[in-house]
């Protein structure tokens, strides 16, 4: 009994070990972090230096100033102390914003308010060119996070200049290409039964540093129509869940990153069910919880008979859709001259609605 609540234990012991971030390992995260526990020593180390050489000590002395020597002292020394033990790390944004508030406390502390104001004004111009740099800065990093192409995966949150738990590295895995490579395959090969593939029409796979967490998209601008058939809503839906299935055909699962996949599937289903293009009962003014229920069971029957065509289809094409994977891995991007030849040589199941993108 002691023996297996010993091996209990020490499984548990295994596991809390396991769960530990581990330290920093990065050499820019410890430059960073050095860096900024160098600046903080200096400037505590400057600020007690202040108040033991200062010959009037009425204002040095005052609970106000005590408190914020105390407080900034211990936030500039034990920040990248905590993150260095915790495995976390400072982003580049604190370095800066640290650096920028040392020498605003050095100043106030040298000079008054009013010195301070004085200089500002008596250079406006520069005072001005260095507010709009940061405006400007912030503008770019926090307000207007810039979005050049639509992506088949979830975006991640962009940096803070905080201090931030370490997140999985944003290098993409050897798996986390293969996956990439097959799911853009699978949503590609779903234009086979299109007709009218504009030429800007292309397929790329970001197996670089991503700080978006991109790693692949299928771009095919048309102009869309107002109102659209049932059968190009069908497409388009089928468009939606071919990475998933291509997954669920070659790995026998499918990875979290097609979860906007799912979003954009649902919003389709819930338009073409409310335009009565299936069989399927759907309320398009639920009135009840029980309606509601009916409306969730039929979006999920709907993807259910997809996934299942979406699947046979793929296992129909595998070789085929494994070597469009490979070849985009190689190049990573691929135009319409590059798909056209794999496009022919699918399979195309009678099911399948056959539409124009011109």
């Amino acid at each position: 009994m002691k023996q297996k609540r010993h091996h209990e234990l020490l499984g548990k012991l295994s596991k809390l070990l396991k769960s530990i971030p581990a330290p920093t390992e990065s050499i820019s995260e410890v430059a960073n972090a050095f860096l900024t526990l160098c600046m903080g020593i200096a400037f505590s180390t400057y600020l007690f230096n202040c108040w033991f050489d200062a010959k009037d000590l009425t204002e040095l002395t005052a609970p106000l100033y005590l408190t914020v020597v105390c407080l900034m002292s211990f936030n500039f020394i034990m920040r990248p102390i905590i993150s260095m033990l915790l495995g976390a790390k400072l982003s580049k944004h604190s370095l800066i914003i640290q650096f920028f508030a040392t020498f605003l406390l050095v100043n106030v502390i040298e000079n008054d308010a009013t010195t301070i104001i004085d200089k500002i004004l008596a250079n406006q111009g520069l005072s001005l060119m260095v507010l709009a740099g940061v405006v400007i800065a912030f503008a770019i990093n926090y307000v207007m996070p810039i979005r050049l192409i639509h992506t088949e995966f979830r975006e991640s949150r962009m940096g803070e200049a905080r201090l931030m738990k370490a997140q999985p590295s944003i290098s993409p895995t050897e798996r986390d290409i293969n996956t990439a490579a097959i799911h853009e395959a699978g949503h590609a090969l779903i234009y086979s039964a299109a007709e009218g593939i504009p030429d800007s029409f292309k397929v790329v796979l970001n197996d670089k540093n991503r700080s978006d967490a991109t790693l692949g998209q299928v771009t095919c601008p048309r102009s869309g129509h107002f109102l659209n058939t049932g059968t190009e809503l069908d497409f388009e839906m089928l468009l939606k869940l071919g990475g998933l299935a291509a997954e669920l055909a070659v790995f026998g699962e499918h990875a979290d990153g097609g979860r906007s996949d799912i979003d954009s599937y649902q919003n389709l289903a819930r338009h073409y069910l409310k335009a009565g293009y299936s069989e399927l009962p759907y309320y398009n003014e639920p009135e009840s919880q029980l309606e509601v229920d009916v409306n969730c069971q039929s979006i999920n029957v709907l993807k259910e008979e997809y996934l299942t065509k979406l699947v046979a289809f793929m296992e129909a094409n595998k070789l085929l859709l494994v070597e469009l994977s490979e070849v985009l891995k190689d190049k990573e991007m691929l135009q319409i001259e590059d798909l056209l030849p794999f496009f022919e040589k699918s399979v195309i199941p009678d099911w399948m609605p056959r539409v124009n993108l011109s």
